[in-house]
Order: structure tokens, then sequence, then C-alpha cells
């Protein structure tokens, strides 16, 4: 499968949402005000060079980051031999999945309402140990909804007697979006509503212009969840980080 779609929607999200610095052939999309180092990661691109790396380690020093990398295999199979030789770890190692195949019919989930796209963090954050941020408002909430209508940032909710009980996004456009933040409050799970909330987002990407759907899996629970809507693996998808 052709996975170049995948990194160009990336690298376009990314110089508009990032301060991105592309150092020989390696695009560092760093946050503008987050130093954590998921938020930080530098990726080849087709052109990048492998003999680069001290460049690109100056560019994180210059802002105060820590060394990191992550990226498909097929994208650099020889990288990870490169990273390890200069003294780099395998931090993570996943799967790149995409769908395929019929979209199974959602039963509840749907597009949110204002007040719920507000605060879907509510149901995301928690389940991915993170603290709850205040609800979207103002500029940020009319972004949310821009970004729905426009298929940039499609989202997808269950809601449970009035409660946000399942949530999840697919970001992107119509060559690619990555279907991500999908979370379901503990107390709701093993319910089949994230199946649900995907099945509501694969057919929002179809009607959106439907390119690659992809997503990478936490979890080997998550990777068998994803299976059952039709998703499968396709690429094997690394991290590595430089020790302090």
């Amino acid at each position: 499968m052709n996975l170049d779609p995948l990194r160009e929607v990336v690298l376009d999200l990314h110089a508009h949402t990032r301060d991105l610095k592309v150092v020989r052939g390696f695009a560092i999309p760093f946050h503008p005000t987050n130093d954590l180092t998921w938020l930080n990661g530098a990726y080849p691109l087709a052109d990048f060079d492998p003999e680069g790396l001290a460049e690109v380690e100056a560019a994180f020093a210059e802002r105060g980051r820590q060394p990191f990398f992550e990226f498909a295999i097929p994208f650099a199979p020889d990288l990870p031999g490169k990273l390890a030789a200069n003294g780099y770890e395998e931090v993570f190692r996943s799967v790149i999945m995409v769908h395929e195949g019929p979209i199974p019919d959602p039963h509840v989930a749907r597009i949110p309402t204002d007040d719920e796209l507000a605060h879907m963090s509510d149901v995301s954050a928690p389940a991915f140990g993170q603290e709850v941020p205040p609800p979207l408002t103002g500029d940020d909430l009319a972004r949310a909804k821009a970004d729905q209508e426009s298929g940039a940032a499609l989202s997808s909710v269950v809601v449970v007697d009035g409660n946000l009980v399942s949530v999840g996004q697919a970001v992107g456009d119509h060559r690619a979006r990555e279907f991500v933040g999908i979370a379901t409050l503990e107390t709701h799970r093993r319910k089949g509503h994230a199946a649900d909330v995907l099945a509501d987002l694969l057919h929002q990407h179809k009607q959106k212009g439907a390119g690659v759907a992809w997503l990478t899996p936490g979890d080997p629970n998550a990777r068998a969840l994803y299976e059952k809507v039709g998703f499968r693996a396709v690429a094997d998808y690394v991290a590595y980080l430089k020790p302090t």
C-alpha cells in the first residue's frame, strides 16, 4: 500500500499548527508551548539524510527539547539501525492500520452538538492519563466547528443519559485522515461504544472524501477493536528517544 498520503497530510497539518522546522530532510514539528516529548517528534521526509542526525539534534537542543524520532518503517527502513548506532533507544513500537472493506453502520454514535464538542476532552483526557482541560470556548470552539464542517477534524460521540461516554476524531483531509482520541469512560467500556464511534467517523470520512483512513493502536486490546471494525496492519511504526 502507498503510505505517502499519510506523510503528506501530516506535514501539511503540522505546517499550519506547529512551529515546523525541516533539517536535512527531517521534519520537526515543534509544539509552540508544550515540551512533552511525544508532541515534538522528528520524522523523515522522502529526501531525508541519515547522516544529518547531528544537525537535527542541534535543532532540538536549540529549542530545549529532547531528541525524539517517530516514523513508519517503510519510509526509512535503515533509520532504526542508524539511530541505535548513535545511542538512541526504541521506546515504542506499534503498527499503522488502514481501513479496508465495508463500513459498519453506527447505532448511536453521531456528530456532537456544540456543547458536546466543547467537552469532548472530559472523556478523552482521563482515558489517556491527562488532566481534563477547560472546555473549548470562543475562537477555539469556533475553529473546532469549522474543522468539523470542512472535514479537517471530524468528531463523533456517544451520549448516554445526557452524558458523554465515548468520543473520537478523524484528522486530515480527503487524501488521508488519522483516527485519534478514541476513548470511552471506564464505567461504559465493553459495550461497543468505541466501535460505534469508529463506524460513525468512517461514514463521515467517506462523506467528506474518503482517502486513507488510518491509525496506530496503543495496545493489543485497541488493535483487536480496530480489527473488528475493518482496520488491518500494513506497516510497523516505531519511536526512538536519546536518553539524557
